[in-house]
């Protein structure tokens, strides 16, 4: 009885990491998904500005380089996102303890070797 309880909470501890890892991916993707939506109104406010001739006036160019400047910094932040999701979803199960690590490497719980 003892073997299957042991069994049985380290399934449950497995499931819950599990979860606790796509919980954290989806909220990794929700935000992509806002600072993709940012960076395209940010887009538009460049192209509006070029449009509608604001680099003709006195102040226009320096208002579209701050656009361009925030542009850049949310375009950064968007790859750290993106690669931060990358590294989250190359994470795997460890077959010996269940715990979650990098394929291709040694499990921080067990130390037995991902693949």
């Amino acid at each position: 009885m003892s073997e299957f309880k042991d069994m049985f909470n380290g399934a449950v501890d497995s499931i819950c990491r599990k979860t606790g890892e796509a919980a954290k991916i989806t909220k990794i993707s929700l935000e992509i998904e806002a600072q993709k939506c940012r960076l395209s109104k940010i887009y538009q406010r460049i192209g509006e500005a070029v449009v509608s001739g604001a680099l003709a006036s006195g102040d226009g160019e320096e208002v579209v380089f701050k656009y361009i400047d925030e542009a850049k910094t949310e375009k950064q932040r968007l790859c750290e996102l993106i690669e931060k999701k990358k590294e989250l979803c190359s994470k795997t199960a460890c077959k010996n303890c269940g715990a979650s690590a990098k394929s291709g490497t040694y499990c921080g719980n067990c130390g037995e070797f991902v693949r």
